[in-house]
């Protein structure tokens, strides 16, 4: 389910360009993602489209539709093979290879470190 949010530009992000401000503002949401979401409508700047790189002034008001995927993560135990060097209960080392990204993001949101390690401690999110 779709949540539209409304808020107005403060004085701390002006200055920055729209998909700046967006994942600053947003955590969850990756400056890419940001640009993408702005360039299917889903974040309008006065109401209206905008472009990706617009400078913010302050005062804008910003209508953004959030897509459940935004709205709600969830990282499942994925199995992966990788060495694992050293391992208490504490703490755990691995040998990551190369190309494996650590934690989910735009794009990517399987096999990764933290739902390799997931599935191996048996731990939940």
């Amino acid at each position: 389910m779709n949540r539209v949010e409304e808020w107005s530009v403060e004085s701390d992000l002006a200055g920055l360009r729209l998909d700046q401000a967006v994942s600053q503002k947003y955590k969850e949401i990756s400056r890419t993602l940001a640009q993408e979401m702005i360039k299917n409508g889903e974040i309008l700047l006065n109401g209206a489209s905008a472009k990706p790189g617009q400078k913010l002034k302050g005062g804008e008001s910003i209508s953004l539709t959030l897509r459940s995927e935004e709205v709600e993560s969830v990282i499942t135990a994925t199995p992966l093979d990788f060495k694992i060097l050293y391992e208490d209960k504490y703490i755990i080392a691995i040998d990551k290879p190369s190309g494996l990204v650590v934690h989910p993001g735009a794009g990517k949101e399987k096999a990764t470190v933290v739902s390799a390690l997931l599935g191996h401690t048996r731990l939940s999110p």
